[in-house]
């Protein structure tokens, strides 16, 4: 009797542990999908400076160096998402066939080389000026790099009549900045390569680029 009560208690205890076994062995071989992580998107400055709505225009000052004061803002300076890399703000109008932006002032500063004050004499269009670099811990604030190339400005001629078969200069530039994005402004430093017109190889002019109207 007692043998058999031991037999008995020996085939509960297999049967326990050939359960716990499969368990495990299941569990093992059995693949979990896990849940995906959330991961924060970075805020996108190029987002908060440009905007969907034609003719959207940034308040733009030049710090003048002969009076030492902040000029009037400067017009016809569309800001927009470049169109060959996001992360890139550029300067272009495309609202009007043929026409450009005052970018950096650069229409009225090189008017008499241009020979009109027109934007759309002027035809200037850089689909990548601005870059911004958010820094590590904070995302609303950062550098921002204005891109170095050469930037095509056309010339008032009486027999030109398309765009290619008109005479131009080009105008160098490069720079570095800061964005806050919680004051929405950007301040940089621009340097403009004037030799191709006779000019110095670095004039360095003052900016500020702001969402609101600023009083300076």
């Amino acid at each position: 009797m007692n043998s058999l009560k031991a037999i008995l208690k020996l085939s509960k205890l297999v049967t326990i542990f050939s359960i716990l076994f499969f368990t495990m062995s299941c569990s093992k071989d059995s693949t979990v999908t896990p849940e995906p992580e959330s991961v924060a998107k970075p805020y996108n400055a190029v987002a908060a400076f440009t905007s969907t709505d034609a003719y959207f225009e940034l308040y733009i000052y030049r710090f003048d160096d002969a009076t030492q004061t902040w000029g009037k803002r400067i017009r016809a300076h569309y800001p927009t998402v470049s169109l060959t890399d996001t992360t890139y703000m550029g300067f272009t109008n495309p609202y009007v066939t043929d026409s450009g932006v005052n970018l950096f002032q650069m229409v009225t500063l090189y008017s008499d080389k241009i020979g009109s004050t027109n934007i759309k004499t002027a035809g200037i269009n850089v689909d990548q000026v601005l870059q911004f670099l958010p820094n590590e811990n904070n995302d609303k604030i950062g550098k921002v790099t204005v891109k170095e190339q050469q930037v095509k400005i056309y010339k008032k001629t009486e027999s030109a009549e398309e765009r290619k078969d008109m005479e131009f200069f080009e105008i160098g530039i490069s720079g570095l900045g800061t964005y806050d994005l919680n004051e929405g402004v950007i301040d940089l430093e621009v340097n403009f390569n004037e030799s191709a017109i006779g000019g110095a190889n670095k004039v360095t002019r003052k900016y500020k680029l702001s969402t609101k109207a600023l009083e300076l």
